[in-house]
């Protein structure tokens, strides 16, 4: 089911909330913009964000050299829930590919095929990945995707779609 981008979903309200939670007590999940994220209403019609999830759509452009880096669009000081991957252009020229960030380059997946439709996600990352993972901006945050080709042959063509999936959770106000 597809929705509009903006669309806030209303939840529905449990009738046994605490009293201080009566009334105008919702949850809404607002699910594209820069107000995505659930957000609480308690007594007073004052809204709070809990917590907002990003999906980052990224285009990797045409593959070409050793390697394709897109800098500084894994978010800060929020959780790393998924990186996912297809290639939507067939890959040309490398026989395999990888895709990390700029710490470890096979981190979401390694030795992966170069033909359309091919996926990274869950089942492809590093066996000792820990996920989710807190990306610190004071602990230098882990900021570029990158795309690395089979070691030995430059890529010279194909495209991937990336998404980046992140949770920021704010401070109370």
């Amino acid at each position: 089911m597809q929705r509009a981008a903006n669309t806030a979903f209303r939840l529905a309200v449990t009738p046994n909330l605490p009293a201080a939670l009566v009334g105008n007590a919702e949850v809404r999940a607002i699910v594209a913009g820069s107000q995505a994220g659930f957000w609480f209403n308690g007594a007073g019609n004052a809204w709070q964000r809990i917590a907002g999830m990003t999906v980052t759509n990224l285009d990797s452009g045409v593959l070409a050299g050793a390697a394709v880096t897109l800098a500084g669009v894994i978010p800060a000081n929020c959780l790393i829930l998924a990186v996912t991957a297809q290639v939507t252009v067939a890959i040309t020229g490398s026989a395999n590919w990888q895709l990390g960030d700029t710490a470890v380059v096979t981190r979401y997946g390694a030795a992966l095929a170069v033909a359309l439709g091919t996926q990274a996600n869950v089942t492809t990352y590093l066996a000792a990945l820990v996920a989710p993972m807190f990306n610190s901006a004071a602990a230098g945050p882990l900021t570029d995707i990158v795309i690395t080709n089979d070691g030995a042959n430059p890529f010279t063509g194909g495209r991937i779609l990336i998404r980046i999936y992140s949770l920021a959770f704010p401070s109370p106000v």
